[in-house]
């Protein structure tokens, strides 16, 4: 399968699905001018490269739009406590899905769908349990799949090391889907609880 062919039909699906009244499911109400905003600038930047480190070594430039609004995700936090426990929540995925890399690239025997699938599947799923807010979800999700990159940048895998590509966004498209079927999931069992509970309280109450 071609790089970016995930990316793509994942978004689509999602944009089709906001636009036909699951905005709330999809992103927890995020209008849909910032949405098409970052859409945007996400394909507007993707074709400039950034140099790193070598010359074969870059950054594609819609990386710098993922950044920019999981910054302005970050910003709208108004308590501290909440943005150091999504920085630690970021480490923690980040790691994770960094570690999934390496294991795979040393013994590539245990796979679960795919060697490069399963780890921002993994982050996905921990991403959903630890944050419940599209916004909070999606800059997890965008630093864990830097910091997931941190190994080949400091010891990069004797090819050319691009931050941004099209499998990149694969694995965020990836990441962020599982968040969001875990938060629907949450939500789901917490209104049967809820209505279990209420009915508890009515047949209590006309006892």
């Amino acid at each position: 399968m071609n790089e970016g062919f995930i990316a793509c039909w994942f978004v689509t699906m999602l944009l089709i699905l906001y636009a036909t009244g699951w905005k709330q499911q999809v992103a927890d109400g995020v209008s849909g001018r910032a949405l098409t905003i970052f859409v945007i600038a996400v394909l507007i930047l993707h074709n400039i490269k950034i140099p790193i480190g070598t010359t074969t070594d870059y950054v594609q430039g819609s990386v710098l739009a993922a950044v920019g609004a999981a910054i302005l995700s970050l910003v709208s936090i108004r308590q501290a406590g909440q943005f150091v426990y999504l920085t630690l929540c970021s480490l923690f995925t980040g790691v994770i899905w960094m570690w999934v890399h390496v294991m795979y690239r040393a013994d590539p025997v245990f796979v679960g769908i795919h060697p490069l699938w399963d780890g921002p599947l993994i982050a996905g799923l921990m991403a959903g349990i630890l944050a419940e807010r599209f916004r909070h979800q999606f800059a997890l999700i965008v630093a864990s799949a830097l910091i997931s990159q941190l190994l080949d940048i400091i010891r990069p895998p004797g090819g050319m090391l691009i931050i941004g590509s099209l499998g990149w966004w694969d694995g965020f498209a990836i990441a962020l889907l599982a968040a969001r079927i875990v938060s629907l999931v949450r939500c789901f069992i917490r209104s049967l609880l809820q209505k279990g509970n209420s009915r508890f309280t009515q047949r209590g109450g006309s006892s």
